[in-house]
């Protein structure tokens, strides 16, 4: 009789698959990678989002920037 090497479970006919897991135990770990990669795919998100705002931040500060430095040479120009 086949025993599962995680739940330890055996039946007279179960199946188990060529990791020595059955069914139940192979689907809760396929599971667990899903929940696991959704959890890195929202990590790296938030991390993407810090980022753009990072870089919308530098970006408004450097036309703010180069919007003085346009009105001060205009206004160099001028007189």
């Amino acid at each position: 009789m086949a025993k599962c090497k995680k739940c330890k479970k055996g039946w007279f006919f179960s199946k188990i698959s060529s990791a020595g897991l059955c069914q139940k135990c192979e689907k809760l770990i396929e599971l667990e990678k899903v929940k696991n990669k959704i959890e890195d795919l929202q990590e790296e998100e938030e991390n993407l989002k810090k980022n753009l705002s990072i870089t919308k931040k530098e970006i408004l500060e450097n036309s703010n920037h180069l919007k003085l430095v346009i009105g001060l040479e205009e206004k160099e120009n001028n007189d």
